[in-house]
């Protein structure tokens, strides 16, 4: 779910691998350096990077940054439900038997 709404934010568009001369620079295919947000594969890390690109229109680093922050809230809940301690045993009280009168 995540990489998907990554894909839609930023593009499909990864940097592939290019065989470089020695003193050759790195070149998108529009003639320019890929972003370094381009070259990430982890959708969390992609959008940080995206969201902190002044490159981007203010709208869609925004819109980045609101689904990062949603997801790791998100995250984080998930982390608290499955951080399970083992149960303890509190005392409640003393229990008071009385006596039958027979």
């Amino acid at each position: 779910m995540a990489s998907q709404r990554s894909q839609e934010i930023t593009g499909t568009g990864v940097a592939t691998a290019v065989q470089l001369g020695l003193f050759d620079a790195a070149k998108g295919p529009d003639g320019k350096r890929p972003a370094a947000w381009q070259t990430l594969d982890d959708p969390a890390e992609r959008l940080a990077a995206f969201a902190s690109d002044g490159n981007q229109t203010p709208s869609k680093r925004s819109e980045a940054d609101g689904v990062l922050r949603i997801y790791r809230q998100r995250m984080a809940i998930l982390e608290n439900l499955l951080a399970v301690a083992e149960p303890e045993v509190i005392p409640l009280g003393v229990l008071m038997l009385m006596p039958e009168k027979g």
